[in-house]
């Protein structure tokens, strides 16, 4: 009974291969499709000799102060607040002035003292030099009035220093403000102590804006005085239909970098502030900058083969496709940026944008497709 089962199984097999096979050899649409493989293509534009790079940049008041006080003590008074208008010459913070005006009473006493002594000197010497005229002093009596004067007009000025200086710590116990502006930060309330050279109050002129950036030191080199750009504000990031690009021109370039990132910071002046600027306002600026000797190539990242010999693009030329070595030098956003090493690759020339590890050198293609994504150089 097994046996004739496994017979039965045997011929059915037989028959549904033979059936298969007539099937195969008898519809040609069946048949394995041998014509070209289609390529997604891209065409290399004419050549640029600028590099676009972009920033993240903020907006800042050309004229902006930390201010401080110059002598210490104690703060009995502030009376601006943050976002407040102030003019020039308006109280910012007040000290408390008892001991200023200590100081500058008792110079004054001191002062009044030196004077008098000076005043006394003067008639001593004017009595050594009569009695002198006639014969009744000896002459080192009137070398000792004139000593006396000397030294009598030296306490005067020192006494008379003394009390500028204390009249000036008086002054200083005020902090004004030395423009027309608005209070941007206050970093201490009243009762406080203020030490000299510690900001009190940051303040902001209205003089304009200007825009600040940093950059890398290998293209902080690159960045002249005097370089065009333009720069977009976050601001409008919710409509970037209507967001408008504002020119810039560079006008510092540090070279001094920062003690963590070793970054170069760079300041471009604006010509014309958006109706919206505000202190700190992020931005994104945009430079055109030398390419180079060597201008790279971006591409998508899908359009580079490689192995151990290094990567390649594939050109395509008279229907076939043409292995090209080239040279990787880094990346541009989301591409990267290729340079040709051996043989030629020029404006108009049409590459393979993907796939390119599945095409062969000298590989017969098949319809072109061309990409949206165009390269630049």
């Amino acid at each position: 009974m097994l046996h004739k089962k496994l017979a039965k199984k045997a011929v059915a097999l037989a028959i549904c291969t033979a059936l298969l096979t007539a099937c195969s050899s008898s519809d040609p649409s069946l048949s394995a499709d041998r014509s070209p493989r289609p390529v997604k293509v891209m065409t290399i534009p004419p050549v640029q000799q600028t590099l676009s790079l972009s920033f993240p940049a903020r907006l800042l008041p050309v004229a902006r102060t930390q201010l401080a006080f110059r002598v210490p003590g104690t703060v009995t008074e502030i009376p601006v607040m943050e976002g407040q208008r102030v003019q020039k010459g308006d109280l910012i913070a007040q000290m408390d002035p008892h001991d200023f005006n200590v100081m500058v009473y008792e110079w004054e006493a001191r002062y009044s003292e030196a004077m008098a002594l000076l005043g006394q000197a003067n008639s001593e010497q004017r009595r050594v030099m009569a009695a002198t005229g006639n014969d009744a002093l000896a002459r080192v009596e009137l070398d000792r009035a004139n000593t006396a004067v000397t030294r009598a007009m030296a306490g005067v000025e020192v006494t008379n220093r003394r009390l500028q200086a204390a009249q000036d710590a008086l002054r200083y116990s005020e902090l004004r403000a030395p423009y027309d502006g608005i209070i941007a930060k206050v970093r201490l309330q009243p009762y406080e102590q203020a030490v000299p050279g510690i900001s009190v109050v940051t303040l902001y002129g209205q003089e304009g804006y200007e825009v600040s950036f940093d950059v890398p030191e290998s293209l902080a080199a690159k960045i002249k005085p005097g370089q065009k750009g333009q720069v977009a504000f976050n601001a409008m990031e919710s409509n970037r239909e209507q967001q408008k690009n504002y020119p810039v021109e560079v006008r510092e370039v540090a070279r001094a970098a920062s003690m963590l990132a070793k970054t170069y910071r760079v300041t471009a002046s604006l010509a014309q502030a958006p109706d919206f600027a505000w202190p700190n306002l992020t931005a994104e600026l945009t430079l055109n900058l030398p390419a180079g000797d060597t201008p790279g190539i971006a591409v998508p990242a899908s359009a580079v083969g490689g192995n151990i010999n290094g990567p390649w693009v594939m050109v395509i030329e008279n229907g076939k496709a043409r292995k090209q070595p080239v040279a990787l030098k880094g990346y541009d956003g989301d591409e990267l940026v290729i340079r040709v090493i051996k043989g030629g690759l020029k404006p108009g020339d049409i590459v393979a944008a993907a796939g390119v590890s599945f095409l062969e050198n000298g590989q017969t293609v098949g319809r072109l497709i061309n990409n949206q994504d165009r390269a630049r150089l």
